[in-house]
């Protein structure tokens, strides 16, 4: 990716030789387990120090859930944005490309245009690029938020107490003896 971004920049030739430890590295990048694994929101997001109740995992999966929803629509209003962007810059670049193939103008005019045809392309690339970030992000997210549905699923027929409020007294009492049990309060 990077490589053929700087084989076209004669600017940033020098930058070739340097960065052919890059290949393999972007390779891994397309396997990389991004977010957290069912075991790491099931013990650690979800221990037992912070949230001893069963009531207190109830309520931190509906909160991780909907963080992770807002972050999904956010993703979603992401990419019909950069979408549309795209579809502009391309009918900026569709009109320049005419512009180029059709007017006769002087060096320093099409050298101009032959500029902003390459700034508009190397955008679309980019905001390509974002897209295909954003769709990882949001199967992350979603991957993610399968996990929380299923504790919020399986917690939810285990509670003790029908709302929040009902189970606080007894969730910051079991708190407070665990932080005094390591030591962290008197």
């Amino acid at each position: 990716m990077i490589q053929e971004i700087i084989k076209r920049e004669k600017e940033l030739g020098f930058l070739v030789d340097k960065l052919t430890f890059l290949k393999d590295i972007e390779t891994s990048f397309k396997n990389l387990y991004r977010g957290h694994s069912e075991f790491q929101i099931r013990n650690f997001i979800l221990n037992n120090e912070d949230f001893p109740l069963i009531d207190d995992k109830y309520y931190q999966s509906i909160t991780e859930c909907y963080a992770r929803y807002q972050a999904l629509i956010s993703a979603i209003y992401n990419i019909k944005k950069i979408s549309n962007e795209t579809k502009l810059l391309e009918l900026d670049l569709g009109a320049i490309e005419k512009k180029l193939k059709t007017e006769e103008m002087g060096h320093f005019v099409n050298k101009r245009f032959q500029i902003k045809k390459d700034i508009i392309c190397d955008d679309i690339d980019l905001k390509n690029r974002s897209i295909e970030f954003a769709k990882d992000e949001i199967s992350t997210l979603l991957r993610e938020m399968y996990i929380f549905a299923d504790c919020i699923t399986k917690l939810g027929s285990q509670r003790k107490y029908k709302n929040y409020e009902d189970k606080e007294a007894e969730h910051w009492k079991l708190r407070m003896d665990i932080l005094r049990q390591k030591g962290q309060l008197k």
